[in-house]
């Protein structure tokens, strides 16, 4: 099996072979698995969008001095 992209996502199943830390280097998976565990308990939860440009800004940093260029 060949694919450009990596990982796992089925249901409640999420399954990487990222080495490191995984959620604070991705802020909008921290945020999905977040609420998606809220949503489990408490059904109909509303959080307020948090500010990740620094963790954003940093992952752009990280890529481009690995040589990945998302533009």
């Amino acid at each position: 099996y060949k694919s450009k992209y990596e990982g796992f996502f089925k249901d409640n199943v999420l399954g990487t072979y990222v080495h490191g830390p995984l959620l604070p280097k991705n802020p909008k998976l921290a945020d999905f698995i977040i609420k998606k565990s809220l949503k489990r308990r408490y059904e109909d939860v509303s959080l307020k969008e948090l500010d990740d440009s620094m963790e954003e800004y940093a992952k752009k940093e990280l890529l481009e001095n690995l040589g990945y260029n998302k533009r």
